[in-house]
């Protein structure tokens, strides 16, 4: 479909069909507002009428505003089903053809395509939970649950600031932790495997699903910690979670961290100048502010809470450092369903996608062999007596393998060997192959074998790995 040259008719009905469903995703009839939303006559007496009444609305609740637009005439927020309904809407308009991250989201759907079948089997085989329907209509919708690695990294092996790694997302150790269960080592991690990182992110889903009984609750769980604070609170207090109730907690928290003075936490080594110079204002600013502080000698302990006098312009981008710490986890779902419903009404997701299993065949190698003797370079001032005892053998055996290998000794000096000769030391030793070993042993692309084996992070170090080893090979081309 070319999106440049929709039909506008065509568009603001999918965009009607859009926001008849931010009532289920709000979970409020908000109806009355969506002809205002669309591109329809405004000349026409209902849109003037319409168009009044948002005005009269907007004008009277902020709550129609993201928190962010709300911070800009605010001292606090209001955080509820409006709220999520405006973020909603301005997720949609980002995803939506000729939105600024539309780019993003067409080229993530070039890399998933033939992957796509594979991810909804790892969803539907961990859990029957990924087969049903959304449980309300204010819900999230489990089928489409594969499709959380297009908000976490638009399915690309990428790494987060925090670290975090995969198309799923995964910090090290929630990966390698239950429920998730996934490998993660030095030569392979399985966060960057398609398939792999959806079972983990699946199981995981399903685990948060069973602990908090909402699967809105579940996704934002998934993407940060505040959930599960909400969840022992309601818990402690004998109370049911829910996601209105997480919202109305999250709420709490955020203007409970609005109303505190800006201050900083004086660390070793900090001076009252230095500290003046971080945030833009002189020390007599804060001298002023902070009575504890001695103006002659201006001494600080480490710990102690100095209060910051921020221009107008500086406390606003306190306010919003202070956001951007909780905003994650409150948009999360909202921007998942935005993707989602964007996907549906642009028709953006294949029908038929090309199907990757179709295109390789799974065997199970073994990376580990054994090798029935050891090389090694001798040194300055070997002996028979120090190669024995290095390789725990007999001085008997080590006097035959060097008459066997004709090693020479240092000429003039008793039994010492002449250093850098290779001799092949009669033990058994325990060897690793890479993945290039492995191509080259298979007569198969080490690119291809990388391709379809992201998991393999460093081709050339051998793989580590005591048990048999998984992987993808390409299918031979039937003759």
């Amino acid at each position: 479909m070319n999106f440049e040259s929709a039909n506008p008719e065509k568009v603001d009905e999918q965009r009607r069909k859009v926001l008849h469903g931010v009532a289920a995703i709000a979970g409020v009839a908000a109806l009355s507002r969506i002809p205002a939303l669309l591109h329809t006559d405004r000349d026409a007496p209902d849109m003037q009428r319409h168009d009044a009444e948002l005005q009269e609305n907007s004008s009277n609740d902020v709550t129609q505003q993201t928190l962010l637009e709300q911070l800009k005439t605010r001292e606090t927020i209001t955080l509820n089903e409006y709220t999520l309904e405006a973020m909603y809407q301005q997720w949609y308009e980002t995803y939506a053809p000729n939105g600024k991250r539309h780019r993003d989201l067409f080229d993530a759907l070039k890399r998933i395509r033939s992957w796509i079948p594979l991810l909804q089997q790892s969803f539907i085989r961990t859990n029957p939970l990924f087969t049903q329907k959304p449980a309300g209509k204010n819900d999230v919708d489990p089928e489409s649950l594969y499709l959380l690695c297009l908000p976490e990294s638009h399915f690309q092996n990428v790494i987060s600031p925090a670290g975090a790694v995969g198309p799923y997302q995964f910090m090290r150790e929630t990966a390698r932790s239950e429920p998730a269960n996934l490998l993660v080592c030095d030569t392979i991690d399985d966060r960057c495997d398609p398939e792999l990182s959806a079972l983990g992110c699946a199981r995981l889903l399903a685990s948060n699903y069973r602990k908090m009984e909402d699967m809105k609750l579940a996704v934002s769980a998934y993407n940060g910690g505040y959930p599960w604070q909400y969840l022992v609170k309601t818990k402690k207090e004998g109370g049911e979670p829910s996601y209105t109730g997480f919202l109305s907690y999250l709420e709490q928290r955020i203007n409970t961290a609005l109303q505190q003075k800006p201050s900083h936490t004086v660390k070793n080594g900090e001076t009252l100048f230095g500290i003046a110079t971080q945030y833009s204002v002189t020390e007599k600013d804060i001298l002023e502010r902070n009575s504890s502080i001695s103006p002659q000698t201006k001494t600080l302990q480490i710990g102690q809470s100095v209060l910051i006098p921020l221009s107008e312009t500086a406390l606003q981008r306190w306010k919003l450092k202070i956001l951007a710490g909780f905003i994650e986890n409150i948009t999360y779902p909202v921007k998942f369903q935005a993707i989602v419903q964007v996907l549906k009404d642009y028709s953006l997701l294949p029908q038929n996608p090309d199907d990757i299993r179709n295109t390789y065949e799974t065997r199970n190698i073994s990376a580990k062999y054994v090798t029935p003797h050891q090389i090694y370079t001798t040194v300055r001032f070997e002996t028979e007596t120090t190669l024995a005892n290095k390789f725990s053998v007999p001085v008997a055996e080590i006097k035959q393998v060097i008459r066997d290998q004709k090693i020479k000794f240092s000429p003039g000096k008793k039994r010492i060997l002449e250093s850098g000769q290779t001799i092949r030391i009669p033990r058994p030793k325990v060897c690793y192959k890479s993945l290039e070993d492995i191509a080259r042993e298979q007569s198969v692309s080490l690119e291809r074998l990388k391709h379809l084996n992201p998991r393999i992070c460093k081709e050339r170090i051998p793989l580590q790995q005591d048990t048999l080893l998984t992987l993808r090979f390409p299918k031979k081309a039937s003759s």
